[in-house]
């Protein structure tokens, strides 16, 4: 099945090669590695990785049969307190 991913989701994933994510006590940096579009019966996708960890992210398509998915390689944590001030302003926003 080849689909198109949905626009706002190409543009996160190829505006910024690295995403990061936050529990508000430490910044996670991903790298992302693969974007594709499958069956919502495909649930392979979230299988567990014991050589590696990763970062899945998944949304339904309009109908509710597909899904798009964004996997993201783990680089590093930092504490908050010593993460870029850049980084932690553009998480802030709302």
């Amino acid at each position: 099945m080849q689909k198109k991913l949905p626009r706002y989701l190409v543009k996160v994933a190829s505006s910024q090669v690295k995403q990061c994510l936050t529990d508000l006590e430490t910044v996670y940096k991903y790298k992302i590695d693969d974007m594709t579009y499958i069956q919502a019966t495909d649930v392979h996708v979230i299988e567990n990785h014991d050589d590696h960890s990763e970062l899945t992210l998944i949304t339904c398509d309009e109908t509710g049969e597909g899904r798009s998915i964004v996997k993201a390689s783990f680089l590093k944590k930092i504490p908050t307190e010593k993460t870029n001030q850049s980084i932690i302003k553009v998480m802030d926003k709302k």
